[in-house]
Formats: structure tokens, C-alpha cells, sequence
């Protein structure tokens, strides 16, 4: 099954929480873990290619510290 990458980041904490309940069954949890360590690496891939896209892309202040928006999102320059 192919999920875009906002479900896998939308969804990786929920995912997370229902793994680490107690009582679960063997196969369910074991199942849970083999998929949470798949998102994971490709979460570290977007993350990474996220933070070099918003290095390039941002405004950023006096101190070269990212700019954000009263909205809490980043301020892109203008080209």
C-alpha cells in the first residue's frame, strides 16, 4: 500500500502511541514496529530535504535565525 508522505507525517505519532500500548497481540505489535522503523527512515529523508528547502528558500533575521510569521509559518524570500 502506498501512503503520500502527509499521512506518514500526519500519522506517525498516532501510529506510535497504538504500538507502545500493553496488550496487544505478538503478531500486531511486531507487525506495528517492522512499519514504524520503515516510516521512520523515510521520515528522516523528508525531514532532512525539508530543512534544505526552508534553508534555501527563508527569510532569516540579523542573527541568520529563521523568520516566522505571527502564524507560526515561515516567510519566504521574494526572487
Amino acid at each position: 500500500m502506498k501512503l503520500p508522505l502527509r499521512k506518514l507525517v500526519n500519522g506517525s505519532p498516532q501510529l506510535s502511541n497504538i504500538a507502545y500500548k500493553q496488550g496487544l497481540p505478538c503478531k500486531l505489535s511486531y507487525a506495528l514496529a517492522k512499519n514504524i522503523k520503515k516510516i521512520e527512515s523515510e521520515l528522516q529523508i523528508y525531514n532532512s530535504e525539508r530543512e534544505k528547502i526552508i534553508e534555501k528558500y527563508c527569510v532569516k533575521d540579523e542573527d541568520g535565525k529563521l523568520k516566522l510569521n505571527k502564524d507560526n509559518t515561515y516567510d519566504i524570500k521574494e526572487e
